[in-house]
């Protein structure tokens, strides 16, 4: 009798897979929504400094070969050029050095119109004099109480 692999187990096997390779990483993975439930959305929020891309790097491309030899339930499309791709979004998300910076005027300017057109979490990647930074953050609405 053939096992029949449900998208839920799926994502269990990968991150069990992935929390096996990145220990001390926060893993989250979902699906998208609709017809593209099965996209796979999976984020790792890592300990390596924002500056440091080929470390990020190597994260991603390790997760992405990870997540393609256990994955099971992975969609496909085919591109403008006829070649077959999967739907896996990885972010790896770096250390947040300033876990309280101020935000600027500017960064609440560009937060607010996303919020506007109904986006309501995102991650913003700007530049001051002090160097440059990266903002992530979700805006949560309780109904009952509007």
């Amino acid at each position: 009798m053939k096992t029949v692999i449900t998208i839920p187990q799926d994502n269990r096997n990968i991150k069990k897979a992935l929390q096996a390779e990145f220990k001390d990483y926060k893993i989250s993975i979902r699906n998208g929504s609709g017809t593209a439930y099965g996209w796979k959305e999976i984020r790792i929020e890592t300990d390596i400094e924002y500056t440091k891309k080929d470390e990020l790097n190597q994260v991603y491309h390790k997760a992405y070969d990870i997540v393609c030899k256990v994955g099971k339930k992975i969609y496909t499309y085919l591109s403008d050029d006829n070649y077959e791709r999967k739907e896996i979004l990885i972010s790896v998300e770096p250390i947040s050095t300033e876990k309280n910076k101020e935000l600027t005027d500017l960064d609440l300017v560009q937060i607010s119109q996303r919020v506007a057109n109904g986006t309501t979490s995102g991650i913003l990647d700007t530049e001051t004099e002090d160097g440059s930074y990266r903002i992530t953050w979700k805006i949560e609405i309780n109904k009952n109480k509007i």
